[in-house]
């Protein structure tokens, strides 16, 4: 098919008429189908894989050298694509000067100008329907348009560096020295929102200095290079054709599904009022469709390209409880009540609590929110009952995650009756000075981690001996953390820990650990600990709903181009994230840097005001380090 649409060129079959509308040659074999909103369902039904006849609509506008004009139907399809032709042309001159903004006042007044004719918004949305994958039409926040880059950057160069570097920097147009606007606003008119038509670029060159943003200006482009681009272009625009051609069942009309499928297309204007605003409910999220019913509609949608490389199912499962050994007191069961909600205990708490009043070394290594805290806060509270002088330090690889452990452990602690008064401290880089002495005399449980047990505790052990002396359990949570060569040191740092404890009489002092599901837990935590005799608790208990894993990988720019290179994985994230709260699917992005993060929640943004969806805007939030 794509040969097909290749040789055989618009231009020269629109001014060939020995070939007559019965004679027109359809699609010479099956393409993909296109996925269009309202054809996308019924374009997957079976079709036969031999050519066609051309349905009246789609051969017209072909045949651009015959205008039969008794038919004002046909001349007006034929009108159709010499739109597409104009646009072509434009948005490819528009390319080859870079400082050209693509906004569609500029596109409609150059078109119109070649067409004689005025340009409608539902003939550019048809084609956007047609070609979703390259074609963008949306309106976008004016302060994302990249006018004059270079000169931007030579004017910015005097001013801050840290400002200018920022994902958050723009320079208003005003403050270039020359009126930069792009062109079709005035200073007048000048929107919070313009209206952006461009073809997206496929080809691969040196990445956005600033890829928070959503639109940028495209290369410049030799003449050869824009004349090349336009013809591929067109190329493309016939392959569509006939994808849709082939793909539309028996008894449907191609015409009338391009035309329902344009309606979602066409871009809302963020700047009308709010009344004048379409309705879209967003369901609640106790009421939203299933997540497997999410997963099949998304397989549905015209942007889905086979995007889920992966997909994993584990089933829902009921809790398994069991009993201990040595019963609580009934002052640790008041806590755990009435602090966390807890009657009985799941078979990998009760397995691992037993091991530990048994004297041994624990690592738990079950789901996240296995309830894996209360394995090692149980018997830190028996130690506390016990014996008043015992301490515990309780060790995690973040400050944020050992704030939320230290003020869930004071909640249980102020609920267990004879330990309200047990104080408990966090010892870090933060902690000043006047106070480390109190927290040296005075704490039970400190929080803690590595790098100050390293730095501050082991080289002032004289100072520590009297806590040091009474340590009954040591707890470091996500263990599996710490490997390669920060987990070598680490290991030393444990080792040089339990040489001095044992030095002031301490040798029986406990580690628990908790870990993600890893091969070979007891090994690595011996390997960590020095010690051998560890106990794996691995048997989750706990109740699990249905999860469902899925690798999404970002498909190709252009799906008949392997040379476009694919789609930024940022671009898709948030595209998914936008369908999965339209449906009321609460939805967290994680990103691995702070900056990601802040271009995630730009991009996010304008894509959701381009929409006209203010209503999801408002209840989008960035939670990242800096949060107050």
């Amino acid at each position: 098919m794509q040969n097909s649409a290749k040789k055989q060129n618009p231009r020269k079959r629109g001014t060939s008429t020995a070939v007559d509308d019965e004679q027109a040659p359809g699609p010479s074999k099956r393409p993909r189908a296109t996925k269009g909103q309202s054809a996308k369902s019924k374009g997957k039904a079976k079709v036969s894989t031999q050519p066609s006849e051309w349905p009246e609509y789609f051969d017209a506008l072909f045949k651009v050298g015959i205008c039969p004009l008794r038919s004002q139907k046909v001349l007006g399809h034929m009108f159709f694509f010499q739109i597409f032709k104009a646009l072509n042309t434009v948005l490819a001159f528009c390319s080859s000067r870079k400082q050209l903004a693509i906004t569609f006042p500029v596109v409609r007044a150059s078109v119109e100008g070649l067409l004689r004719h005025p340009l409608e918004l539902s003939k550019v949305a048809e084609l956007k329907a047609l070609l979703p994958d390259i074609i963008s039409f949306a309106y976008i926040p004016t302060a994302q348009l990249r006018i004059h880059e270079d000169s931007v950057k030579q004017v910015t160069q005097d001013r801050s560096s840290s400002a200018s570097k920022s994902a958050d920097f723009s320079l208003p147009p005003s403050s270039i020295g020359s009126d930069t606007r792009p062109l079709g606003l005035t200073v007048d008119d000048e929107d919070e929102h313009v209206l952006v038509l461009d073809f997206h670029e496929t080809t691969k060159g040196k990445k956005t200095s600033n890829p928070g943003f959503m639109y940028t200006l495209p290369p410049a482009l030799t003449p050869a290079a824009t004349k090349k681009l336009v013809e591929k272009r067109n190329e493309r625009f016939v392959q569509a054709v006939n994808e849709l051609l082939q793909a539309t069942p028996e008894g449907e009309n191609p015409a009338d599904l391009l035309q329902a499928a344009a309606r979602d297309h066409i871009p809302i204007d963020p700047n009308k009022p709010k009344t004048q605003e379409p309705s879209r409910e967003v369901p609640d999220p106790q009421h939203r469709p299933a997540i497997e019913d999410v997963i099949l509609d998304i397989q549905q949608q015209q942007w889905y390209s086979e995007q889920i490389s992966y997909h994993r199912i584990f089933d829902a499962k009921l809790g398994q409880n069991a009993e201990l050994a040595e019963p609580l007191p009934e002052s640790i069961q008041t806590a755990l009540r009435e602090a966390r909600k807890i009657n009985s205990l799941y078979t990998h708490q009760v397995a691992a609590i037993n091991a530990l009043s048994e004297g041994q070394h624990v690592i738990v290594s079950t789901s996240t929110a296995s309830g894996k805290s209360v394995i090692y806060q149980v018997p830190l509270l028996r130690f506390l009952k016990s014996d008043s002088h015992a301490k515990a330090i309780f060790i995690y690889p973040t400050k944020a995650l050992a704030q939320d452990q230290k003020a869930a452990l004071e909640q249980l602690l102020c609920a267990c009756p004879g330990l309200e008064h047990i104080k408990v401290s966090t010892y870090d880089g933060d902690t000043p000075q006047e106070h480390r002495r109190e927290i040296r005399e005075t704490a039970s449980v400190i929080f803690t981690n590595f790098d100050m047990i390293h730095a501050s505790i082991l080289p002032h052990e004289d100072v520590w001996r009297s806590f040091l002396k009474y340590i009954k359990l040591v707890a470091v949570d996500e263990l599996h953390y710490y490997a390669g060569i920060f987990g070598s040191h680490v290991a030393q740092v444990i080792r040089r820990f339990r040489r001095v404890c044992a030095a002031i009489g301490n040798k029986r002092v406990q580690f628990v650990s908790c870990s993600a599901t890893i091969a070979k837990p007891s090994r690595h935590m011996s390997d960590m600990f020095g010690v051998s005799n560890v106990v794996e608790v691995t048997e989750d208990g706990a109740p699990a709903g249905r999860k469902d894993f899925l690798i999404w990988q970002p498909p190709l720019k252009d799906p008949q181009d392997p040379d476009s290179g694919h789609k930024s994985a940022l671009s898709e994230a948030t595209a998914l994230m936008r369908y999965l709260m339209a449906r009321g699917v609460r939805v967290i992005l994680f990103c691995k840097i702070r900056k990601a993060c802040e271009q995630a929640m730009k991009q996010l943004r304008g894509e959701l005001t381009a929409d006209g969806r203010l209503d999801i805007l408002g209840k989008v939030m960035a939670y990242r380090g800096g949060t107050s």
